[in-house]
This record gives C-alpha cells, sequence and structure tokens, in this order.
C-alpha cells in the first residue's frame, strides 16, 4: 500500500523522481499556482519549491492537507 511506504520506497519505486513540475505552474504577481497531479502530495509540493508544508497551507487556507486533490490549484509564495 503505496500510503504506508516512506518518501524513499515511493521515490525508489518511481525511478528517484517526483510527479511534480514546473510545467504545471502558472505566474501570479509573488506567487506561483500550482496545479496538483495526480500522486502529488502537500510534502513533494513544497520540497520543489523550497516552501514549508505549513506555507502551503496556511496560502491556501487548507486546514486538513490530507485533503489536496489533483487538479486543484494551490498559490505558493516565490522565493526571493
Amino acid at each position: 500500500d503505496v500510503s504506508k511506504m516512506s518518501y524513499s520506497e515511493k521515490q525508489a519505486s518511481v525511478g528517484g523522481q517526483t510527479s511534480v513540475s514546473k510545467a504545471a505552474t502558472e505566474s501570479e504577481g509573488e506567487f506561483v499556482i500550482y496545479s496538483v497531479r495526480q500522486g502529488d502530495t502537500l510534502w513533494d509540493i513544497a520540497k520543489f519549491f523550497g516552501v514549508t508544508t505549513s506555507e502551503v497551507l496556511s496560502w491556501n487556507g487548507i486546514t486538513d492537507p490530507k485533503k489536496i486533490k489533483a487538479g486543484q490549484k494551490l498559490k505558493i509564495r516565490r522565493k526571493s
């Protein structure tokens, strides 16, 4: 069961690449808009953009990180 795998186990099972991609982003002022893809986790997204999961939750008014879903748009503040 994938939900019980560690991050490194998941990476090994997909050849070491996350599904997070710059191709799935748009720009909006000081934020990048990321379109969540199937298989993305909040942790993967945050790590890719160099931010914390708490920041992503806060910027998007999300209280339950398990409720992100494919197709959802997330605002991620650009790093300076």
